[in-house]
């Protein structure tokens, strides 16, 4: 048995935040502020690259009411930096199936909406299988997730079809045995944050605040 420890991506997420990434010219402008990462506009993806994962994260929606659909606090978190779990508040709010709160983006809508109201904190637990490919590039196997949202199962071992993206079915494209884990903001007109392994919130104020899983 192997003795496994986990990886706080908050705290290589905030040390990006504060020196930036060999090769980037400015590091990304999300702050640090109370122990808490608030987003600026922009994504952020982290240095480590992963492969096979289970990745808990927590999050904490705006009260937007004033707005509907993908309006309300929408981000993904990209596994690999490529198939996107969708972040967004579904608490009474209606959108397209496969753009809502726990579906593989564009592609397999989630089991159950479990989203809590607004200010509510909320729990992603994912397992994800990485894509296995030939010396070729051909698809050996797909990738698979398994979402539990709030406790609920939304994605049991779900085929990834390929890159997601709106309004499309999805291809793949070869990557290797491991990548990154990328933050996406969605500006709709503002942007919300993800975290990974600890707590983000999308603000009313229209920051994203992102915080360690034991505050």
């Amino acid at each position: 048995m192997h003795n496994l420890q986990a990886t706080q991506l908050f705290c290589s997420m905030a040390r990006i935040c504060r020196t930036g990434v060999i090769g980037m010219e400015n590091p990304p402008p999300w702050k640090i502020e109370d122990g808490v990462m608030i987003s600026q506009k922009t994504d952020i993806v982290t240095t480590n690259q992963f492969g096979d994962i289970q990745l808990h994260l927590e999050f904490r929606e705006p009260n937007s009411n004033d707005r509907e659909g993908q309006g309300r606090g929408n981000s993904g978190i990209f596994l690999m930096g490529k198939y996107e779990i969708q972040v967004l508040d579904c608490y009474k709010n209606k959108t397209y199936a496969d753009g809502t709160t726990g579906a593989i983006y564009g592609q397999h809508p989630p089991l159950a909406n479990a989203c809590r109201p607004p200010n509510e904190w909320q729990t992603y637990d994912i397992i994800f299988n990485v894509p296995h490919f030939d010396t070729g590039g051909k698809l050996l196997s797909p990738g698979y997730a398994t979402v539990t949202f709030n406790g609920v199962v939304v994605q049991n071992h779900q085929a990834i079809r390929g890159n997601t993206s709106w309004r499309s079915p999805g291809s793949y494209t070869p990557v290797g045995p491991t990548g990154p884990i990328a933050l996406h903001i969605t500006i709709i007109p503002f942007p919300s944050a993800i975290s990974g392994c600890g707590r983000f919130q999308p603000s009313i104020n229209h920051d994203q605040n992102f915080r360690p899983r034991n505050q």
